[in-house]
């Protein structure tokens, strides 16, 4: 089976409005390195949706979007990938 339809999210949370979370530097930087690394496998060129220090809202809205390609698709391989804090 070849799957045709790539989509990704990659999330780097650094930052937080909470002040008793710590700072993550390393966190979108290595979201980064995963977004460059996915970008240039086969079929993901230009498809890699990367996006740093979200907020929960914001980042709700970009699963629920994630959600409605995957759900119009026929076939289609995701990867989500998230670095940060979880609270």
């Amino acid at each position: 089976m070849i799957v045709e339809q790539r989509h990704s999210l990659v999330v780097g949370n650094s930052s937080y409005d909470r002040q008793q979370l710590k700072y993550l530097p390393g966190a979108a930087i290595d979201a980064q390195s995963v977004a460059h690394k996915t970008e240039a496998q086969p079929g993901f060129e230009n498809k890699v949706n990367f996006r740093v220090n979200l907020a929960r809202r914001d980042l709700v809205l970009q699963l629920l979007k994630l959600k409605a390609t995957i759900e119009a698709a026929a076939d289609c391989f995701v990867l989500f990938y998230f670095a940060g804090a979880s609270v």
